[in-house]
């Protein structure tokens, strides 16, 4: 299911930073480590603001700030009154935001 959703959203894609499916899969086959799963592919689509917290080492209060300032936040969802994060756009959105050096190069 989630490589599915992987290549439906790369396929989607439009301007910015281009991601290849690997490095996508191994940011998400890291998520799968940090939260327990057995891969990346028993991800659930969405992940709760504590999921989130473990895999971007943003505090629960700190997401909740950048959600309501607007201000660098994760892309999110409201399902309900409860507040979800996109799996595979949060992966796209921590790889659009890796620097290698301070010189900004990758």
């Amino acid at each position: 299911m989630v490589i599915f959703m992987i290549q439906q959203f790369l396929a989607e894609q439009s301007a910015g930073v281009e991601i290849n499916q690997e490095t996508l899969v191994s940011v998400l086959t890291e998520f799968a480590r940090v939260l327990g799963y057995a891969g990346p592919q028993k991800l659930p689509m969405h992940l709760k603001p504590a999921q989130v917290s473990l895999v971007t080492s943003m505090t629960v209060g700190t997401l909740a700030t950048k959600r309501c300032t607007g201000m660098g936040s994760p892309p999110y969802t409201k399902i309900g009154g409860m507040v979800v994060y996109p799996t595979v756009p949060l992966a796209e959105w921590l790889i659009q935001r890796t620097v290698m050096d301070s010189s900004g190069r990758k």
